[in-house]
């Protein structure tokens, strides 16, 4: 089997945060919510550090990385038909300008190719960011409505934190 891609785990490690935070539900222990807690955020700041070298990685990431072609109205379309994300355009890998040279000859099937897959990227990110959110409030709520006084005190402290869960409590 494959190694999994940079993305694949950066999913995974959000599904695996998101597990970790649901598994307080009911927890009334406020030692064993802090150490969580504490694991969280550790778990957080990696995950923000694994985003941040997707993003360093990721070609068209930096300046004068990347060519941006405007999607025909026609291509818009059937990307957005086919993917239900309306894109304006596609950036390209040009490392040294050769996309933009290549331009002019490039057939009109292969920017929309690299159209369809960065809208079904963005998609994907989306409802995996909207499951992640989901099920962190969903978490959340169950500590809420089962915690003690204290473990209520500790979750109102945390979510104080704008880096708490690595910022996601604050994302809408």
């Amino acid at each position: 089997m494959a190694d999994p891609t940079p993305l694949d785990e950066l999913l995974a490690r959000q599904r695996a945060m998101a597990d970790l935070a649901a598994s307080l539900a009911g927890e009334q222990d406020v030692e064993r919510i802090q150490q969580v807690a504490a694991q969280l955020q550790v778990m957080g700041a990696e995950l923000e550090a694994l985003a941040r070298q997707i993003e360093a990685d990721t070609p068209g990431a930096g300046p004068a990385a990347f060519a941006e072609v405007v999607l025909t109205e026609a291509q818009r379309d059937r990307v957005e038909r086919e993917t239900g994300v309306r894109l304006e355009s596609v950036r390209l890998p040009d490392a040294g300008g050769i996309t933009s040279r290549l331009m002019p000859t490039t057939d009109p099937r292969i920017i929309e190719y690299h159209a369809m897959n960065q809208a079904r990227e963005r998609k994907y990110a989306a409802e995996a960011e909207e499951l992640l959110q989901a099920e962190l409030a969903r978490a959340l709520s169950d500590i809420e409505s089962q915690g003690t006084p204290a473990v209520l005190d500790k979750l109102a402290e945390l979510r104080a934190d704008p880096t708490f869960l690595g910022g996601l409590l604050q994302k809408k």
